[in-house]
């Protein structure tokens, strides 16, 4: 757990007790709840004397609690007679309010995720953050009125409408009768579907999750679900691997089932090669060679569609090594491609 955020629970714990100006705690009795609860909670590891709060690490907390907000908490503490507490008796560091350089940056981080229509919770916050407005009258922004960082979006992208209560099943692990029309498809069809995460790449999203009649891992496209309901009185399908490095072996999201990666070669033009130096295609991505004709490239990974039209989209400008296979079909669509023109 990052120190920072230890120090945080430190000064909520103490908050806790000094609560209410009771003038019944001593310092080691502090330091002891402090530490029993900090090992009970969240695991920290004791010190030689049992107490994972040091005396002087607890001298520190109390002096930056002191401190002015918003440096510190300006808090009321007194500590005579071998006994700590809060002057005033309604005081806590809860009653802090943000000062207007917190409020200004949730806006700045509100303009920003609001580039993404669709996303979770951003409604919720959007409203919180008018909520707390009201107490800074006086808070004025000489920024720009247009959006200083721009991200790249779909603004009609379909399918986005789902993008949250999906969110919602994920978080709830619960099952989904899920109706699903592919591209090459007649008609739709109907699976039951187990929701692990939710993917983004290039610009479409995708949930992720265990499709129960085929008996595997499957994505689908939010832009091509009809609709989905869920499925009561069915157990959950928990995640047997990490969601986060599922993709890890792939650019994109299409994987293909027991495949394995393996090195893929490639040799760029050299003003292509500092774009791919600079944007990796995928990490991790080894120079092997680089001299003034050019740059080979190593890769890890297993072939798909998305790391064939990022090749494809290089043109001349880049050269497919090895493996043979991948080679070959990136021969074959090219000539393909000129045929037409």
């Amino acid at each position: 757990m990052p120190t920072n955020k230890i120090a945080q629970l430190r000064y909520r714990l103490i908050d806790q007790c000094l609560r209410g100006g009771r003038k019944t705690c001593t310092f080691e009795q502090l330091r002891r709840r402090i530490s029993e609860k900090l090992q009970m909670d969240y695991s920290i590891p004791p010190n030689s004397d049992g107490l994972c709060v040091s005396e002087r690490t607890l001298c520190a907390d109390i002096a930056h609690m002191r401190l002015p907000w918003p440096e510190g908490f300006d808090a009321p503490i007194v500590r005579k007679n071998g006994r700590i507490w809060y002057s005033d008796p309604g005081y806590s560091i809860r009653n802090n309010p943000l000062t207007p350089d917190d409020m200004a940056a949730i806006n700045h981080a509100l303009q920003l995720l609001g580039q993404f229509a669709g996303l979770p919770h951003y409604a919720e916050l959007a409203r919180m953050a008018q909520r707390l407005s009201l107490h800074f009258h006086d808070l004025h922004d000489d920024n720009p009125s247009w959006p200083i960082i721009q991200l790249e979006k779909n603004e009609i992208l379909k399918g986005i409408q789902h993008l949250k209560p999906l969110y919602h099943h994920v978080r709830q692990r619960q099952p989904l009768h899920l109706v699903y029309h592919p591209f090459n498809f007649e008609a739709p069809f109907t699976t039951l579907f187990h929701p692990h995460f939710l993917k983004e790449y290039n610009n479409r999203w995708y949930v992720v999750g265990w499709d129960q009649q085929e008996e595997a891992l499957r994505n689908y496209a939010l832009d091509r679900i009809i609709k989905f309901d869920p499925a009561p009185n069915t157990p959950y399908h928990q995640p047997n691997y990490n969601p986060a490095r599922y993709y890890d072996p792939v650019v994109g999201v299409t994987l293909l089932d027991d495949v394995s990666p393996g090195e893929i070669r490639l040799r760029a033009q050299p003003t292509l090669a500092q774009y791919i130096k600079t944007k990796p295609i995928h990490p991790p991505q080894k120079v092997i060679t680089s001299d003034n004709t050019g740059t080979t490239f190593a890769l890890r990974l297993i072939p798909n569609y998305e790391l064939e039209s990022i090749l494809l989209s290089h043109g001349e400008h880049l050269e497919v090594l090895s493996p043979d296979s991948l080679r070959q079909k990136i021969a074959a669509r090219l000539s393909a491609a000129a045929a037409i023109y």
